[in-house]
């Protein structure tokens, strides 16, 4: 049921996965991983303070979570809160060991909310260097370097 649960969600269909994945908490005792995708389902949908409760039990399960740092990360940020996401976004980069372009974009997005247009400039290159078809990350480039 896990498994189903974060393809669900990763398809785009977070409601679907969210009912798996509670499906699944009930047939297993373990929760980290099933943490993680729970909170990135409640993300998904719009229910940060529950995401972040959630990704904030992940993170306890498993300190070394890449995944549940960055969306807690996000889920900071979205909150109204950069501050408290930076950290939590440097280290899932650390934590992962893997590039993705939606994590530069989001610490970039943090770091321009916090005035650190340097480091906000590094991230968006790096994200668009990954992924330069978004537009999303070519616009966020463009304005940093005004």
């Amino acid at each position: 049921w896990s498994w189903l649960g974060e393809a669900l969600t990763q398809a785009g269909n977070p409601a679907e996965g969210l009912a798996a994945l509670n499906h699944a908490a009930t047939l297993s005792p373990r929760r980290d991983r099933l943490s993680t995708w729970r909170g990135e389902a409640l993300f998904r949908l719009g229910r940060l303070k529950d995401a972040e409760r959630e990704l904030n039990m992940a993170i306890r399960l498993d300190p070394f979570d890449g995944r549940a740092r960055a969306f807690r990360g996000r889920t900071r940020y979205l909150r109204g809160n950069a501050a408290q996401s930076i950290p939590d976004l440097e280290r899932s980069c650390s934590d992962s060991m893997v590039e993705y372009s939606w994590l530069y974009f989001w610490r970039a997005e943090a770091k321009a909310a916090l005035h650190d247009r340097a480091g906000a400039r590094i991230d968006a290159d790096s994200a668009v260097s990954l992924e330069p078809q978004k537009k999303e990350f070519r616009a966020l480039r463009d304005r940093l370097k005004k």
